[in-house]
């Protein structure tokens, strides 16, 4: 069976939105033997105006349907700045429909009657794509939060610091004494939680950043 070869990921979370009620009931039966959690829509507006983001997961959307078709949702998505990877599924498709689709930002794309373990693998690898995202975010938001905590010049400290200074550079472009260099140094690594250079120079690239 082929469910039984899916790792089970219970936690994420897979909606649907198609507006054939027999795909939207295939499709969350597949998914919940797959051990995540399904939300089902019949069309684009109740999805927009229903759906709960709340961890890592994916959506299964159908390209046409009334009203909203798959095309306007990824893109009230993006207007909302919802991030959560498309899988598009449709029965009425063409080369020229996909590459709309993909240039659309959908992640994947399907025609009905789709292969049932091609859609598993790509829904497992649109559901790890959003793991690695939050992931992400978190730890820039857990990084932004320590930057903050900087003062003015333990930023600066911070800038030279990773451009490669050494202390007495530091001290004489700050107007201060080696001293005053190695204390806001070592305030900086430990508001930043840095154990070594490299991982300071780490935190610094995911901040993208260093004002």
């Amino acid at each position: 069976m082929i469910v039984d070869h899916v790792p089970r990921e219970p936690q994420a979370s897979v909606f649907i939105v198609d507006d054939d009620i027999d795909m939207r009931e295939s499709l969350a039966l597949l998914m919940s033997a797959l051990g995540y959690s399904v939300e089902s829509f019949a069309s684009g507006r109740d999805f927009l105006d229903r759906a709960a983001f709340r961890g890592a997961g994916c959506l299964l959307l159908d390209l046409r349907m009334p009203e909203l078709d798959g095309l306007d949702v990824l893109a009230a998505l993006r207007e909302r700045d919802y991030s959560v990877p498309a899988v598009m599924i449709s029965g009425q498709a063409d080369v020229r429909c996909a590459v709309i689709a993909m240039r659309s930002g959908a992640f994947d794309f399907f025609e009905k009657p789709y292969e049932p373990r091609a859609l598993i693998e790509s829904v497992r690898k649109a559901v790890s794509r959003s793991t690695e995202a939050r992931g992400a975010a978190r730890r820039y938001g857990e990084l932004r939060e320590r930057y903050v905590t900087l003062s003015v010049e333990e930023r600066k400290v911070m800038s030279m610091v990773i451009a490669g200074n050494l202390e007495c550079e530091i001290a004489k472009n700050l107007d201060c004494s080696r001293r005053t260099a190695q204390l806001r140094r070592a305030s900086v690594m430990r508001k930043m939680l840095a154990r070594s250079l490299p991982e300071l120079v780490e935190f610094a690239l995911a901040l993208g950043h260093v004002e």
